[in-house]
Formats: C-alpha cells, structure tokens, sequence
C-alpha cells in the first residue's frame, strides 16, 4: 500500500529531504493511477501515525499541492459525455 511508505518516513521527529519526495511520490502515484484521496481523510489519518504537528502540516501541504498540480495539469483531459458537438445530438 502506498500509504505505508508514508507511516515509514514518519518515524522521526523531522522529515529529511528524501522523505518529502517519498510522501511527493506517493500522493502523485496515488492520482496519476486515476485514484483520488479526500484531504480531510488524509489529515485524520496523519493525525494517527505522528503527533508531530510540523510534520502533518508538511504532508498535508505536499498532498495538497500535488492535487492541485493533478487537478491543474488534467482538467483539458475531462470531457463532457455526449459527442462533443455542443448538445446538438
């Protein structure tokens, strides 16, 4: 599970360099499979595998980021249902 990889790095009381770019790993893996996560699930769960608040604020921000970079890069790719001729079928 990918998640896992996230518990893993947050052993320690800091994340080092490496350990950000596992977490920025797994939360694009996670969309660029065409899966989504909801935020606020994210948060709670965080919440229960480290009580260090610095390192939940910086896995929320780069699983954040990384929706939005997700979102912002593959929002042209959704198209309407139908024909694409403007509903004139």
């Amino acid at each position: 599970m990918l998640l896992g990889q996230i518990k893993q790095v947050t052993r320690d009381t800091q994340l080092k360099p490496e350990d950000e770019t596992t977490i920025k790993d797994v939360f694009k893996n996670i969309l660029s499979s065409g899966d989504n996560y909801d935020l606020s699930e994210i948060e709670k769960w965080v919440n229960t595998i480290t009580k260090s608040q610095s390192i939940v604020d910086r896995i929320m921000n780069i699983a954040h980021y990384q929706k939005i970079k997700h979102e912002t890069n593959n929002r042209l790719k959704i198209m309407p249902d139908g024909c694409g001729c403007c509903g004139n079928c």
